[in-house]
């Protein structure tokens, strides 16, 4: 019996130096041990997943005032709208986020807290019925179960990415440098093939939609809904694509629901090609402008944007 015990000892051994392991380096900042430089772990483990190390980040300490959306609405960095508006924000969008993802999110951060202000980034290219991809779910699931945390692949490789900088003396960045122009030119393609032709109207994802504006509406919670600026070029595939009709129709429905800041159109923000990084993405100039436009800290201009309101939501 004594060797039948010593045996499953030595079996569990390395089980449990990987969890020591798993335990001390904490990507995602599960347990708090703060032994490694949070920048490392943001240039691996926040890349890898970005929906888990959000989520822990939130549970640990809500805010009330959200921004939810894509990695287009991830560039209105929390620092950069805590500095130019002084609001206690946290940025809870996703790189390659979803409309599942956003009403997901919006309804985990609900409970956790009070909620006062939320905006939501929705561009044309998230108002798709074929998008269901949904990775909330597994972060909530871990948050609920600690132990599924020693065991989440992502958890796994970040650790072992993080192990290797640290052997190495290095601080590798996950995802690779790209050429600018040849990373352009096929942005447009992708979202011609994937996102415009592949296009379905997303009626479950519309009334979803229509359940937060009420509740928001019910809550006294200010909503408004973001549609971000991307450059022209993007803006000339959709019609290219032969999308226009659709995507009046995306506008129009997010008009019924709340506030729309709406940087859709060619303008000071949209037609230079040095204020984007790719079609999609905008640079920090940009990310500024929109902050101060969405906080009311500038009047809205007709050659930057256009802003309507909803008529209110009865339900």
């Amino acid at each position: 019996m004594l060797s039948f015990f010593r045996k499953i000892f030595i079996f569990l051994i390395p089980v449990l130096l990987y969890m020591v392991a798993i335990a001390l380096i904490d990507p995602y900042n599960m347990f708090s041990t703060q032994l490694l430089d949070d920048e490392q772990k943001k240039n691996t483990a926040f890349r890898l997943n970005y929906t888990l190390w959000k989520y822990v980040e939130y549970d640990k300490e809500p805010k009330s005032n959200i921004l939810l959306g894509d990695s287009r609405m991830a560039l209105l960095h929390n620092e950069t709208v805590e500095l130019l508006t002084g609001a206690q924000v946290y940025n809870f969008s996703f790189g390659g986020g979803t409309l599942p993802e956003i009403i997901e999110t919006f309804w985990y951060a609900d409970k956790k807290t009070k909620l006062e202000r939320v905006f939501i980034g929705i561009n044309f290219e998230l108002y798709n019925g074929r998008e269901k991809k949904n990775r909330c779910t597994e972060a909530k699931n871990v948050l609920n179960n600690k132990g599924l945390y020693f065991i989440n692949q992502s958890v796994t490789n970040s650790s072992a990415l993080i192990l290797k900088n640290l052997l190495t003396n290095k601080n590798e960045v996950v995802g690779k440098p790209r050429d600018r122009e040849k990373f352009w030119a096929q942005q447009l393609v992708t979202a011609d093939k994937s996102m415009y032709k592949d296009y379905l109207y997303p009626t479950d994802f519309y009334n979803e939609l229509k359940k937060i504006a009420a509740h928001c509406n019910t809550k006294n919670i200010q909503l408004a809904f973001v549609i971000l600026p991307t450059h022209t070029d993007l803006q000339n595939q959709i019609i290219a694509s032969g999308r226009e009709q659709e995507f009046n129709r995306f506008v129009q429905d997010m008009e019924t629901l709340g506030k729309v800041y709406n940087f859709h159109k060619i303008s000071t923000l949209t037609a230079n090609k040095e204020n984007y990084g790719d079609p999609f993405h905008f640079k920090s100039e940009v990310g500024e402008q929109v902050i101060k436009y969405i906080f009311d800290i500038e009047t809205a201009n007709d050659n930057v944007l256009t802003v309507t309101d909803s008529a209110t939501l009865n339900e």
